[in-house]
């Protein structure tokens, strides 16, 4: 086999909308195409994989905030994501909505960042297919 993206990275993730997310020799995260460049510079203390809706969530610094492909942040780094080993979920936003932690509330943001139903909750959980 031949390699499509030299192993040059210290962590990565997948790929998804055609951007993966990488930590780089600043041991800070950014985004490569699938051909290796760096598209959105290493800045990043944390950052995954981009939704469908083309959103990514990032940690700049304490807190997760919301990017689009171009590295614009569109949802201000304020919240915690939710964080269970045991249960597989999806980091960041499923068909339309985010679960986020604001203090000790837990809720859900459209991708403007509009709190759904402008409802916070002490406990929320990922949707599920019936």
């Amino acid at each position: 086999g031949k390699w499509v993206i030299e192993p040059r990275y210290k962590k990565a993730r997948r790929f998804h909308a055609g951007l993966a997310p990488v930590m780089g020799d600043k041991k800070l995260w950014g985004y490569i195409d699938e051909s290796g460049n760096w598209v959105i510079d290493q800045q990043f203390k944390d950052a995954e994989v981009f939704s469908d809706d083309e959103i990514a969530p990032v940690k700049p610094s304490k807190r997760w905030g919301f990017i689009d492909k171009q590295g614009k942040m569109i949802i201000e780094d304020e919240y915690d994501l939710p964080q269970n080993i045991f249960v597989k979920h999806i980091k960041g936003f499923n068909q339309g909505l985010v679960r986020v932690k604001k203090g000790k509330k837990w809720g859900y943001l459209d991708k403007n960042g509009n709190v759904l139903a402008g409802k916070w909750f002490e406990n929320a959980e990922d949707f599920v297919k019936l």
